[in-house]
């Protein structure tokens, strides 16, 4: 009984050897996993920092682009927009003085030609009026000296059948 319990005895002190050496085993581990986890914490801020300025230079240098694109497209749109406007102002030269010589051109036409009609209209008018008064005053000549004769010679044959004939004289 005595073996019996000193192999129970040294089983047991065996085991508690074992689990404080699993113990210590474990913690050591633990030691060197936490070590490995700072070292790897440690590394990963480090990357973070390297990664956050690599960052704001790259977003620096792309606020620095932008800034170099828009100043760049602004004076392109002012070459441009100064071009079309030199441009715009060739042509409206251009028409302008074309213009005005075609206006004047037309102008003068549409004054010749009313001054034409009025010209010929007032030369038919008074040809008109004078072939009118002449041609009727010539009827009226032709045809009243004959009319007139005529009612003289009447009158005359008349008067002398109602008065005598004393010595008239026609004055």
């Amino acid at each position: 009984m005595k073996k019996t319990i000193l192999i129970l005895f040294i089983a047991l002190i065996s085991i508690a050897k074992s689990d404080a050496q699993t113990s210590i085993r474990d913690s050591i581990e633990l030691t060197t996993q936490q070590k490995i986890i700072e070292t790897r914490i440690n590394y990963l801020e480090a990357k973070n920092k390297d990664l956050k300025s690599q960052l704001l230079k790259q977003d620096q240098d792309f606020k620095e682009d932008l800034s170099n694109i828009k100043e760049d497209f602004n004076g392109r749109l002012n070459i441009y927009v100064l071009f079309i406007t030199l441009i715009l102002s060739i042509i409206a030269v251009t028409i302008n003085f074309f213009g005005k010589a075609a206006i004047k051109s037309r102008v003068e036409d549409i004054i010749q030609k009313t001054a034409e009609n009025y010209a010929e209209s007032k030369t038919n008018e008074v040809l008109s009026k004078k072939i009118t008064d002449e041609y009727t005053s010539k009827i009226i000549r032709e045809s009243g000296e004959t009319e007139i004769k005529r009612l003289l010679n009447e009158l005359e044959l008349k008067g002398q059948n109602i008065i005598p004939r004393q010595n008239w004289t026609i004055v």
